[in-house]
């Protein structure tokens, strides 16, 4: 028997596909999640340190690294999000 354990809450679809495929497998739906489960956790799918807060330094080393626009594609694109900007119809005041 296990020693822990939880409830999850599934949509719908996946739900469907849970059910189905534990049909399938002749399998109960929870020993199926446990093996999902056990395989994800195993590859490392989530890296340790994925979670892990950045100092400013490691900020700004990834900043120098980032692509930039050149002045022709930021000058484009000021103007494609002016003309935008001006083809939006007025917001509806809330007072009214």
């Amino acid at each position: 028997m296990m020693g822990s354990h939880i409830t999850l809450r599934l949509s719908l679809k996946l739900a469907t596909v849970l059910a189905r495929r534990a049909r399938q497998l002749a399998l109960p739906k929870s020993q199926l999640v446990r093996d999902a489960v056990n395989r994800y956790l195993s590859q490392g799918a989530v890296p340790p340190d994925s979670t892990r807060s950045l100092t400013a330094a490691e900020l700004a080393e990834r900043w120098k690294g980032m692509p930039r626009l050149t002045p022709k594609e930021a000058s484009d694109l000021e103007a494609d999000l002016a003309a935008s900007h001006r083809r939006l119809p007025p917001a509806p005041t809330p007072w009214e």
